[in-house]
């Protein structure tokens, strides 16, 4: 911003960096006021959502949700508006946990909870747990008031007051379906600390490539920068046969294999519900996957081509060789080692793994 909005439009020159320091802490971290003069935190009239500073990680996000979205400060319109971001753990059905982290010590007595929703692999959880760090292990909170898991709404939890870096929230959902929330919300209980404020203004524009942001900068400013992909079915050239009509996925800069290590059969049309990237940990040691569904309605899964062959049990070929190939004397034959090879997967009981795979007629504009 041009102008010290904070101090009813006008610039503060008099006081020094610590002061200034307090002063982006507060209000562009927290969005505290604070009068001209004043070098220490102090307590604000209403509640401060300390969550806004604070990072948020977790044991399990879903690949088309974030843990950024818990702390946004969005205000849902009900349980099921994430046009502003939501956090999920599907396919996840067990007990789960995210946290939050500070820099520095915070106080707090309260949190609001707003639960997600989305009528098809998330429901509302059955129960749920906060819990903070006190030095060296993860307790309780005591005196836990509230607690509640409805939808459509921001659920008040209170207890007794603590100070902490960390705090810690575990769920639990019916065990058929995934847990998700739109909002955390952390309260202040006293003084707040000054912290570095996080840039979140926006773009302004665009320039020649560059996006733009116009502000005064102030020392321990931050900016988070969130590049958000969509997974891309791209199209065939009609020009080379083998592939036309087909389409591969695309996710980012990678390309993407369907492998009967993961579905039944790969060689359906791909349907038109949308494609979703997921973070799979107990996948080929931790990839991005991509879930959809088939024209059949069944479930469909991608994954990196990098990661290709590793689940069927045997060798990948660099050379696979053919049936019929007339090679040049002094080469290996059909007794050698790369004819071999090619016996060997002629055995193979099918195709384990492609990257084109036909468009359904629904999907073809």
């Amino acid at each position: 911003m041009a102008q010290d909005e904070v101090n009813g439009g006008e610039r503060q020159e008099a006081f020094g960096i610590g002061r200034r320091k307090v002063l982006a802490g507060l209000a562009t971290g927290l969005g505290l006021p604070l009068a001209p003069g004043v070098a220490a935190a102090e307590p604000a009239d209403g509640p401060v959502n300390l969550a806004k500073v604070a990072k948020a990680h977790g044991g399990f996000v879903s690949g088309d949700t974030s843990y950024a979205a818990l702390n946004n400060s969005a205000e849902p319109s009900s349980s099921v508006d994430a046009s502003h971001g939501a956090y999920g753990t599907w396919p996840q059905t067990g007990r789960q946990w995210v946290l939050y982290e500070w820099e520095q010590p915070v106080s707090t007595d309260s949190v609001d909870l707003y639960w997600w929703q989305d009528a098809q692999g998330i429901a509302l959880p059955t129960s749920a747990q906060l819990s903070f760090w006190d030095g060296k292990a993860f307790v309780p909170v005591r005196n836990a008031r509230g607690g509640g898991v409805a939808g459509d709404r921001f659920n008040r939890t209170t207890f007794d007051r603590i100070t902490t870096r960390k705090l810690k929230l575990e769920f639990v959902g019916d065990g058929q379906k995934s847990v998700g929330m739109l909002q955390w919300k952390v309260y202040n209980a006293g003084p707040v600390a000054a912290f570095a404020p996080v840039v979140g203004a926006g773009v302004d524009r665009a320039e020649k490539g560059y996006a733009v942001i116009t502000r005064e900068w102030r020392e321990g400013d931050k900016v988070e920068l969130e590049l958000p992909m969509a997974v891309q079915r791209v199209t065939a050239d009609e020009r080379v046969e083998a592939t036309r009509g087909k389409v591969a996925l695309r996710y980012g800069p990678l390309v993407y294999n369907f492998e009967r290590a993961d579905q039944r059969r790969i060689d359906l049309p791909i349907g038109t519900d949308p494609l979703l990237p997921e973070w799979r940990g107990d996948l080929l040691g931790g990839v991005v996957a991509i879930r959809g569904r088939w024209a059949d309605g069944s479930p469909l899964t991608a994954i990196p081509n990098y990661a290709r062959m590793n689940r069927t049990g045997w060798a990948i070929p660099e050379f696979p060789g053919r049936s019929g190939v007339e090679y040049a004397p002094g080469s290996v034959g059909a007794g050698g080692a790369q004819q071999a090879v090619a016996q060997e997967r002629r055995r193979e009981p099918g195709t384990q793994s492609l990257v084109w795979i036909t468009q359904s007629r629904k999907g073809q504009a």
